[in-house]
């Protein structure tokens, strides 16, 4: 698989394979099939983009094991670690359908059979959130604190507009959780 392709990229070759009738190209992809659903080119490039960061994650996956009941191949990464960067010290009594809002700003962390890491990001503050989950698409990078300084961006980022308070308690948290170690270089708060 080359990591400058993407599924759109392979649709692409997958499509013209077909319209020229190039059955060696296509016996590549076709094991790849979406078997489920007709999506035909594009089902292909999905599955077999996935399955293959997959396995440049360093996970030795089955194919065939992971294909979901709509034909699609669907591989969970759990995290290895969950840090909290902020969460405030007292709850909104204002609720949605029963569940009181949980204001957080987490990010999960896994570290990969080849060595890296990939993070992802969830935050939900007074007026703005984000979320995201890590994949086997997910940016991967050499050490922990490097993937975890990415989602630590992210979060100045996803708090502008947020009243003071909470500004000023999520730079807390980062300053503390990036603080406790002396060796590692500050983050930029210049959002802030």
């Amino acid at each position: 698989m080359n990591p400058r392709l993407d599924a759109m990229d392979y649709q692409r070759i997958i499509e013209d394979a077909m319209e020229k009738g190039d059955q060696k190209t296509l016996a590549i992809y076709e094991p790849f099939a979406n078997k489920v659903t007709s999506l035909g080119a594009w089902g292909m490039a999905l599955n077999y983009c996935e399955y293959h960061c997959a396995l440049a994650c360093g996970f030795k996956v089955d194919y065939e094991s992971h294909l979901n009941e709509y034909g699609w191949f669907d591989f969970k990464i759990k995290p290895s670690e969950v840090v909290t960067v902020w969460k405030p010290e007292k709850r909104r009594k204002k609720e949605i359908e029963g569940a009181a809002l949980q204001r957080v700003a987490s990010i999960e962390l896994a570290h990969l059979p080849n060595g890296k890491w990939i993070s992802a990001l969830w935050c939900i503050f007074s007026r703005s959130g984000h979320g995201d989950s890590i994949t086997t698409f997910s940016k991967q990078f050499s050490t922990r604190q490097e993937a975890l300084r990415d989602k630590l961006k992210d979060i100045v980022y996803y708090t502008d507009g947020e009243p003071e308070s909470v500004v000023n308690a999520v730079k807390r948290g980062i300053t503390e959780l990036w603080g406790s170690d002396e060796k590692r270089e500050p983050v930029q708060l210049e959002l802030f």
